[in-house]
């Protein structure tokens, strides 16, 4: 735009090729004088100038004449910067396109990815990525010694975003670990690329070049030392606050588990008092196969937080919760076992943010926080005691031990690995906890440990019965329902049964999320039925409405064996956790072994 006078305005408004626009020239108290002309040429502004003249004869020609030849440079300027950026748009996307070692791809969501040579190796980024423009940048000023226009690599990015998604070829993105051909490969990220590659024969370290597959690198992604040969599992024990025999397969199971490389994983919660090393040994836990800049961090403030988190590393892991909200709960579950989450993009009315991947979980606080019975049949809940003052250790002896350690440890894993994956189609277990092909890895990899087969799965049950009676301490009514059943069987409705528990426990003495009504406690005992049937309560729960008076009747009652509670009602199938105590009690710990560990 250029201004004649103050009172008079001249645009200039590009139409079309060949320097043509349409201008328009406003005078106060006149009408608008409008015409398409080719503003570079001279002719053209000589004689658009007469004609705004002829319509308005009080105004200076030589004035119009001299802002519609600033005009015409202003165009001439803006053509020659936008050739200029075309062409350098053009350089971009033919240094993408000559370079053989480039490779454009989309993801099966359909995010567009690029493949690069890098030195002596090659890295993949998103396209639309400060990593790749960084790249791009770089390739520009090496081939012209200069540097490409911000609007140049714009435009070179969204074309190559489109030649990914529509004419490149579809696969599959990973994050430290991935599944091809029956092997696995875990990416060290370290500087020089490189990949341990681990089939059912063994495992070896390989370059980033060998690898069949794609690994992507999130920021805050901190590299695994090369493993070596000849380490042992149980080096981890003695830095480690895990004295329980069970506790402890129960661990290293959950570290084998991790390196499945499709899942459905498990949640390793840690719960312990002030001192018990619960922070230490989560970081120990999560340096051997996914360290990062941040290994344990605050729990998050909403669910879509967890699924990002699920997209940027390995494994997830939150520090010291005091409570895991209903969400969170229900997020963790879908995060190991569906791994599937969307919401609306930003800046979209119909698009979706889809998040899709299967992560083990790692979680830690002073009380046990898995409180609700589906994510208690995918946990494995470890109690950490309080470690005597005179044998704690500092967290940094404890890291620098781990360091030393952590090679062998990484590499007896690996083996364990190795083996699972050998006699993991072998496998066949006469009962299966929740948790069911964590179970068959982790019970295909003890014929490779020396580990008497089944030691991992009646772990687990055990472990699970005692959860179930967490949930159901946990429950604001269940101590309550517990002790009214000591006295006989309860039957009727669940009005019926909220006015004798609440005559029971009086107002104060009612924990936090006490039911308020009897829609509520009904949906709160459909939710605990499986653990209240698994510490012995029968439940049988209304399909329909009965009696004259037609009310939904509830009938629970105290087994004599846990093991009927599930029959009374249901399939006839035994309690498998509490046969699993029968037949193995507990081990008990060496109280000479406790493990020294940082608090």
């Amino acid at each position: 735009m250029s201004d004649a006078t103050p009172e008079i305005t001249v645009e200039a408004l590009p139409s079309g090729s060949g320097g043509r626009a349409n201008v328009i020239v406003r005078i106060p108290g006149a009408t608008p004088v409008i015409d398409r002309i080719v503003l570079t040429d001279a002719k053209a502004r000589d004689a658009f100038a007469d004609k705004v003249c002829e319509e308005c004869s009080a105004v200076d020609r030589s004035l119009i004449l001299s802002h519609l030849t600033q005009a015409a440079a202003d165009m001439l300027t803006e053509l020659a910067e936008s050739d200029a950026t075309e062409s350098d748009s053009t350089d971009l996307l033919d240094l993408v396109r000559n370079n053989k070692n480039v490779e454009l791809f989309h993801c099966p969501d359909r995010l567009p990815y690029v493949t690069v040579p890098v030195r002596d190796h090659r890295e993949t980024f998103e396209i639309d990525s400060a990593d790749f423009r960084e790249w791009l940048s770089y390739q520009y000023f090496e081939a012209n010694e200069k540097a490409p226009s911000s609007t140049a690599i714009q435009q070179a990015i969204g074309t190559l975003v489109g030649y990914a998604k529509h004419r490149g070829p579809t696969r599959d993105i990973h994050v430290r670990l991935a599944g091809h051909d029956g092997n696995i490969w875990l990416d060290l990220c370290d500087a020089e690329r490189r990949v341990v590659c681990v089939t059912p024969h063994g495992w070896t370290v390989v370059a980033g070049n060998e690898v069949p597959v794609r690994f992507i690198r999130r920021f805050g992604m901190h590299p695994l030392p090369v493993p070596v040969r000849g380490g042992s599992i149980d080096d981890l024990r003695s830095l480690v606050n895990v004295p329980d025999d069970d506790d402890w397969i129960l661990l290293v199971g959950w570290l084998i588990g991790c390196f499945h490389p499709t899942g459905p994983y498990a949640v390793l919660a840690l719960s312990g008092t002030y001192g018990s090393a619960k922070s230490t040994t989560c970081k120990v836990v999560r340096r051997l196969i996914d360290p990062n800049l941040a290994d344990v961090r605050r729990p998050p403030t909403d669910e879509r937080e967890i699924f990002v988190a699920s997209s940027n590393s390995r494994v997830i892991a939150f520090n010291n919760l005091s409570e895991l909200k209903d969400q969170h709960s229900d997020a963790l579950c879908a995060v190991t076992t569906d791994g599937g989450y969307a919401v609306r993009a930003h800046y979209t009315n119909r698009d979706e943010a889809i998040f899709s991947a299967r992560r083990p979980v790692l979680l830690n606080g002073i009380e046990e926080v898995v409180g609700r019975s589906d994510l208690v049949d995918r946990s494995l809940t470890l109690t950490l005691p309080r470690i005597p003052e005179d044998k704690r250790l500092s967290e940094a002896e404890i890291l620098s031990r781990f360091e030393a350690l952590r090679p062998g440890i990484l590499g007896a894993l690996l083996d364990a690995v190795s083996a699972a994956l050998r006699h993991r189609d072998q496998i066949r277990l006469e009962r299966s906890p929740r948790v069911a092909d964590l179970a068959i890895f982790m019970t295909a990899a003890e014929r490779g440990m020396g580990w008497p087969e089944g030691r991992f799965v009646e772990a687990v049950f055990r472990n699970r019965a005692v959860g179930h009676v967490l949930v159901v301490e946990a429950c604001p009514f269940g101590p309550a329902l517990l002790a009214l059943l000591d006295g006989g069987p309860f039957r009727g409705s669940a009005s019926e049964l909220l006015e004798v528990l609440c005559r029971a426990v009086e107002p104060g003495a009612r924990s936090k999320g006490w039911p308020t009504n009897a829609k509520t406690l009904a949906s709160e005992i459909r939710r605990i039925t499986p653990d209240l049937e698994e510490v012995g309560v029968r439940v049988h729960l209304p399909t329909r409405r009965q009696g004259r008076d037609k009310k939904r009747v509830f009938i629970l009652e105290k087994a004599s064996d846990p093991r009927a509670a599930r029959a009374a009602w249901g399939d006839g199938v035994p309690n498998a956790a509490h046969a699993a105590h029968a037949a193995h009690p507990p081990a008990t710990s060496d109280s000479t072994g406790s493990p020294e560990v940082g608090a």
